[in-house]
């Protein structure tokens, strides 16, 4: 009988013994966030934007940093809303392949048979192409900020074929780019 006292004593205390021993720690965890609708849509027409830059003779090139007459064209950001108060700006940010630095998007097939060369195009705020302050970098770092009301808004630009060499040679000048807009 003394075994079998031992035996439970000794049983009961391996069960109590650790949880003694154990100790708990909780904490907590919070979750903020709001849910709203969002602030503004891209338009259908602005998701996938062809830019018709025109053609260009060589001679219309004669120096470095000679530029074409700049193309408008839109970013249309449709059925925005600015009740919250909080969203009063939409940001773009663009990015593409560099031509001498990021001021210039470097054409397609560049140095390929059949391409233009000695130019890139460029892209500006304002259609004063010789205004620096306007131009928009393919660095998908730097924001060009558009102030958006209630309603529908466009970003308005400017793009423009500028000579880069000494020598502009005929053939296929098309470029691509990307931008991602954000709100603020």
């Amino acid at each position: 009988m003394m075994k079998k006292h031992a035996l439970t004593i000794a049983l009961a205390s391996a069960l109590i013994l650790p949880s003694a021993f154990a100790t708990a720690a909780t904490g907590n965890i919070k979750f903020e966030g709001v849910i709203h609708e969002e602030t503004c849509s891209l338009a259908a027409s602005s998701t996938d934007i062809t830019v018709p830059m025109g053609s260009w003779s060589t001679n219309y090139f004669s120096a470095v940093g000679d530029k074409t007459l700049p193309t408008e064209f839109r970013i249309e950001l449709i059925g925005c809303d600015t009740d919250t108060g909080a969203i009063t700006a939409a940001n773009f940010k663009f990015a593409g392949s560099n031509d001498t630095g990021p001021d210039f998007l470097r054409l397609n097939n560049k140095g390929a048979a059949g391409a233009a060369g000695g130019v890139a195009v460029g892209l500006s705020t304002t259609s004063d192409l010789s205004n620096a302050a306007g131009r928009v970098k393919f660095d998908n770092t730097t924001t060009v900020a558009l102030d958006i009301q209630d309603g529908d808004n466009s970003l308005i630009l400017h793009a423009f074929y500028e000579q880069l060499d000494a020598t502009v040679t005929p053939g296929e000048a098309n470029a691509n780019a990307t931008f991602v807009v954000s709100y603020s």
